[in-house]
């Protein structure tokens, strides 16, 4: 004698409601960067730049002139020569500033602004001069380190926090 056993399928098990979700937007080999959404920033609004924050520098309006530099960095050009330009007239701006000063000008910034000078102060630490460059080369770099290290200090500090550096250190485009 044999005993008949009969499974019925579960309902939901027939449903492809599952399948609706694109499992193929979570894949690294497709990823696809957001340039279409941002306008990079041309030689001529990064020159403009530099004589602003010059004239506000010489007016004795450091924090402004802050703000000016941090804003709209060419983070999508390919134009390293523009890069640099833009760095230079931000790492200026950054020394210009005393140490009692620092904390109170970077409390006064948004995220995204902390975000650029932090990815600011990462690249002033990177361009470390030859041996063989001349001593004065290489105390300005490390007069320039000191005060990077300064605003770096002061935005881990502030509402920048570790998330900051995390996001700079992630950020596919740079300054």
């Amino acid at each position: 004698s044999y005993v008949l056993i009969t499974f019925k399928m579960s309902k939901n098990t027939l449903s492809s409601a599952f399948r609706k979700t694109n499992v193929d937007q979570y894949d690294e080999d497709n990823y696809e960067d957001d340039e279409t959404q941002q306008v990079d920033t041309s030689s001529g609004d990064v020159k403009a730049r530099e004589t602003e924050c010059k004239k506000l520098l010489a007016a004795g309006n450091k924090e402004e002139a802050l703000k000016v530099a941090l804003t709209s960095p060419p983070q999508i050009s390919k134009d390293k020569a523009l890069k640099d330009l833009n760095a230079r007239t931000v790492m200026s701006v950054l020394t210009s500033f005393k140490v009692d000063d620092v904390p109170k000008a970077v409390a006064n910034l948004d995220q995204t602004q902390l975000d650029v000078l932090m990815k600011y102060v990462y690249r002033g630490m990177s361009e470390v001069p030859p041996p063989s460059a001349p001593e004065d080369a290489r105390e300005e770099f490390a007069k320039l380190c000191s005060s990077l290290l300064v605003f770096h200090s002061a935005v881990t500090n502030t509402s920048g926090g570790l998330g900051c550096i995390m996001r700079v250190l992630t950020e596919r485009k740079t300054v």
